[in-house]
């Protein structure tokens, strides 16, 4: 309804005006109030080459001269002697108007004829367009229309005379009709017409921007794109036409420019247009008739700037049969597509016939074969109405689809949800199922091994050992499964800590050592002790397995070595290399995604499912590190990753129990070259004893006594398992089946030091005993240890959350069970002996007073030196002991250890400070001050004994002297 409006308001009623004779217009009848406004058609009076000016004009003058020509027309075909006009010259037009009697005031509206012109009304001038003159240099034309007021004269006429010149455009002369009418209906007219203009432009912009907008949402589709260049271009036609809009607001580019700017606009919208059509029926329109089409729309874009103005408004036939060419074509492609009952094709066809019809009479009305107004840029809006409202509908409609798919997508991700669900409920379950079995064979061939059925022979023991091996290589498989599926969906976490590095390599050795069996492979390790790194000790195993056992798989001969490099930015680079077959190098960045192996040969003549690599790679970038690998077939593989350097465990603090500090200007002196000697000496035993203790202390925990254990699952092979690897450790062990029978056996026979819980058992679970067992049993009375194959993070926190001690991972290694459970025991005997420790407390605290006071208050000043020291004992009240005794010449230091700890050792330190003292005039000789307080202690301090280091510090030399009776060297 819209556009029918604007169309309406756009067309003139088609009324029969008064026409002029002999340049005369009688409008002595003419009602303006009724009519209103006259256009001043008709015979006007010429003279060509000659202005003519109000004071020329005489009666005698309209006899020669003149001669009567129409208007509008433009004056091409004015017979001027022998031959036409032309479009170049000059002339003055004449026309004497008679009006009706008590005309209102009335105003003339001149429009544009892209020529210069001059009025004169009545002997006045009253308005010019441009600059006329009687020639090209003289002449400037002027391209916008004008409205003046037009005077009255006494007579009742109005004697009009337009000077007109064109130099600058293809048609000269009068071209559109001159209005006269009352001045507020005159000046209303071309304010609609402008309001007009500015309401298509402002339509087909917006109209253009709505579907930019929407290409950049949706690129895929280049439709809205061309759409909306075609409506940004076609916006710009109805502000250089008529009224010329944008002359009138920017007039600075000049006649030339706006003239280029109309014309460039119609080989624009012509290839916008078929751009367009040819991304909604790609099927119908040929791209290679398309490009052929484009290449004299580039040419005709390009005519501007080699053109003036007077020969580029003669090239218009040639945009004009371009723009009518390729319209046909497009009209013809949107018929076909319209036959083959495209999508849409009757509507845009029904919308695209009006448009090229439209455009060819606008063509045949500015070639003057239709003397009648253009439709000019309504049938375009009415075009890119009919188009806008199908691409809405073909987008609604898409969006509709989208709903719908994104519906269908909800409830497929909901089913693809539970089903991931089920997947990993079933992996969880499935990989219990395998663990179980495999719990059974490794540990039954452990408790052999150690000798729970008696002794066995050497090749027993090595075939067992592969078993064991073997068994462990497949649990290891079914951790990469559940790594993976955590993997995929993020849920794989670490804990790191700082973990020497040669250890866990050691123990990697260990495990893969069995798979070698008798093949002539050489395992190296090139160690260096002092690098740690920062990672999950478990998923640090997990790598080194992953990359050793492959290079184990794939070397038949030769070695496979581990080496270690710290490197520039706190990482530290781990290399696996191998002699074996090597990789493809076409296939070395493949072999780290999930299911992949080198290729198909070796995956048929090697087992394996592909998912070692592909964790190992995202178990190294969880760290922080990256992977990569180099290799060359037949020369087998080096793989290297890295982790974050790790930070150092314990230091010089833990090793000292004070430091003597030398200034710097004593620095060379000899002393200190022997204290540094000794320092470096001193610290490599240190170490070696540290890994000694480290060593001693790994021993499982001594159970003295028989311990009675209650192991509960519903597999007879764990049961037997946990019997023969607890019977070994003195344990008394009780079986039960079921959680129900656990329950009865506490009851009935009370007085079980420890539980062995398994989770998944029919009828009451695991959590479920324990939840039972902490109504009347309390964790440090009755430890549980939950033994589980699902050890999922959630898995773990739901059996502590249920009173558990501690858990267990099935399958696990002998010595892990042993660990634990001597730690639930000793925690047991801890709790009990936590009501007779408060009274000791006491009287520690009584002797930790008198300790303290036994030590120095300070360190003594000694000039030259700086003294710091450092007090750690290993309880409360520790045997460690140490003091100062400055005389003359210098300082003595005694340093001691007494055996044992607490009442005992504090008492000991006492006589050891009295006989220390007693040795003041010994000072200087270490060894004599030792032997000394040998003689006084000896037979005074029981079955205790004491180990000590005496040192004296001679001030004067610079010197120093040392005695050691028993105890370890000094760090100097």
């Amino acid at each position: 309804m819209l556009i029918c409006l604007l169309f309406l308001t756009h067309c003139e009623q088609r009324i029969n005006y008064p026409q002029a004779t002999a340049g005369v217009l009688d409008l002595r009848n003419w009602n303006f109030h009724a009519d209103g406004p006259v256009p001043l058609n008709g015979d006007w009076l010429f003279r060509p080459s000659e202005f003519i000016t109000p004071a020329k004009m005489t009666n005698d003058s309209l006899q020669s001269g003149f001669q009567a020509v129409p208007v509008p027309q433009d004056w091409n075909a004015y017979a001027t002697g022998n031959s036409p006009m032309g479009a170049t010259g000059y002339g003055s037009f004449y026309l004497k108007v008679l009006l009706p009697e008590n005309t209102p005031g009335l105003s003339l509206w001149y429009h544009r004829n892209y020529t210069a012109w001059r009025v004169f009304v009545n002997g006045r001038e009253l308005i010019q367009s441009g600059t006329p003159g009687k020639n090209a240099g003289r002449s400037k034309a002027g391209f916008l229309s004008g409205i003046s007021p037009a005077p009255m004269g006494s007579s009742g006429e109005l004697d009009l005379i337009i000077q007109v010149s064109n130099y600058d455009y293809r048609a000269g002369g009068i071209r559109q009709s001159v209005l006269l009418g009352p001045s507020g209906v005159i000046y209303q007219k071309r304010q609609n017409i402008i309001s007009f203009d500015l309401l298509i432009a402002g339509a087909l912009i917006i109209i253009g921007m709505y579907h930019f907008f929407i290409f950049l949402l949706r690129r895929n589709d280049r439709s809205p794109l061309y759409f909306a260049l075609h409506c940004l271009v076609i916006a710009i036609r109805p502000l250089t036409i008529d009224e010329q809009v944008l002359y009138h607001f920017f007039p600075a580019p000049g006649s030339h420019f706006y003239l280029a700017l109309e014309y460039s606009t119609l080989p624009l919208s012509v290839l916008t247009f078929l751009f367009f059509l040819r991304s909604v029926f790609p099927r119908d329109f040929h791209t290679k008739i398309i490009q052929l089409l484009s290449i004299p729309g580039i040419i005709l874009l390009a005519l501007p700037f080699v053109l003036d103005t007077l020969e580029l408004s003669k090239a218009i036939t040639l945009y004009q049969a371009h723009l009518l060419i390729s319209g046909l074509y497009g009209l013809i492609c949107m018929i076909l597509a319209a036959i083959r009952k495209r999508d849409f094709s009757g509507a845009m066809l029904l919308g695209g016939l009006p448009l090229f019809l439209g455009t060819v009479y606008d063509v045949m009305v500015s070639r003057s074969i239709v003397p009648i107004q253009q439709l000019g840029a309504l049938n375009l809006l009415v075009f890119i109405c009919v188009y806008a409202g199908i691409l809405s509908i073909r987008y609604a409609r898409s969006f509709k689809q989208v709903e719908s798919l994104s519906t269908e997508l909800h409830r497929k991700n909901a089913e693809l949800r539970h089903l991931d669900e089920l997947k990993n409920e079933f992996l969880a379950n499935t990989s219990h199922e395998l663990r179980t079995p495999l719990h059974g064979i490794i540990g039954i061939t452990e408790s052999i091994l150690q000798g729970a059925t008696g002794k066995i022979s050497e090749e027993t023991r090595a075939n067992l050992r592969l078993v064991a091996s073997s068994g462990r290589r497949l649990t290891t498989l079914v951790n990469d499964i559940l790594d993976f599926s955590k993997a995929t969906h993020g849920d794989l976490t670490i804990q790191t800590r700082s973990i020497n590095l040669v250890d866990a390599i050691d123990m990697a050795f260990s495990l893969i050592t069995p798979l070698l069996r008798d093949r002539p492979v050489e395992l190296i390790h090139q160690r260096d002790p002092s690098i740690r790194v920062q990672a999950d000790p478990e998923r640090l195993n997990q790598i080194l397995l992953n990359l050793l056992g492959n290079a184990v798989k794939f070397t038949r001969h030769g070695q496979i070595s581990v080496s270690m490099q710290r490197i520039e930015t706190n990482m530290v680079r781990v290399t696996v290399s191998d002699t074996g077959i090597g990789i493809p190098e076409d296939r070395l960045e493949i072999i780290f995604e999930s299911f992949t192996q080198a290729d198909g040969s070796i995956s048929r003549q090697y087992s394996g499912t592909g998912l070692g690599l592909s964790i190992t790679r995202k178990l190294v970038e969880l760290h922080g590190g990256q992977i990569s690998v180099q290799s060359r077939p037949g020369s087998g593989s080096t793989f290297e990753f890295t982790l974050p350097e790790g930070e150092e465990i314990g230091g010089t603090q833990n090793q000292m129990l004070h430091q003597l500090d030398i200034p710097q200007e004593d620095a060379d002196s000899p002393a200190h070259d022997l204290i540094t000697r000794s320092d470096i000496l001193t610290i490599d035993n240190a170490e070696t004893t540290r890994l000694e203790r480290n060593e001693k202390g790994a021993q499982p925990h001594d159970v003295s006594g028989r311990v009675r254990t209650l192991i509960v699952d519903d597999d007879p092979v764990n049961l037997q398992v946990l019997k023969n690897l607890l019977s070994l450790r003195n344990h008394e062990v009780v079986e039960a089946a079921s959680g129900r029978d656990a329950l009865q056996l506490i009851e009935e026979r009370p007085g079980f030091d420890l539980i062995l819980l398994d989770i998944m058992m029919p009828g009451l679970t695991g959590y479920e005993v324990c939840r039972i067992l902490r109504e009347t049993h309390s964790p440090s009375e009755l430890p549980v240890v939950i033994l589980t194959a699902k050890n999922r993070t959630e898995d773990v926190v739901q059996g502590l959350a249920s009173g558990a001690n501690d858990y267990l991972a099935k399958p696990f290694e002998p010595a892990e069970l042993q660990a634990r459970v001597d730690n639930m025991l000793a925690l047991r005997e801890a709790a009990r002996s936590q009501a007779s420790l408060a009274v000791l407390n006491h009287e520690l605290q009584t002797a930790y007073l008198i300790q303290q006071s036994m030590l120095p208050a300070a360190s003594p000043r000694i000039p030259g030196f700086r003294i710091a020291t450092r007090y750690r004992a290993m309880i409360n009240v520790g045997g460690d002991y140490y003091d100062f005794l400055p005389d003359e010449s210098g300082l003595g230091i005694i340093m001691a250890d007494v055996s044992g700890h607490g009442v005992p050792a504090a008492l000991i330190v006492s006589l050891l400070k009295m006989a220390f003292l007693y040795q003041s005039e010994l000072i200087e000789f270490p060894a004599r001050v030792l032997v000394g307080m040998n003689r006084i202690l000896y037979q005074n301090t029981g079955n205790e004994f004491i180990t000590a280091c005496g040192l004296f510090i001679n001030t004067r030399n610079r010197t120093l002297r040392v005695a050691n009776a028993g105890h370890p060297p000094l760090l100097l």
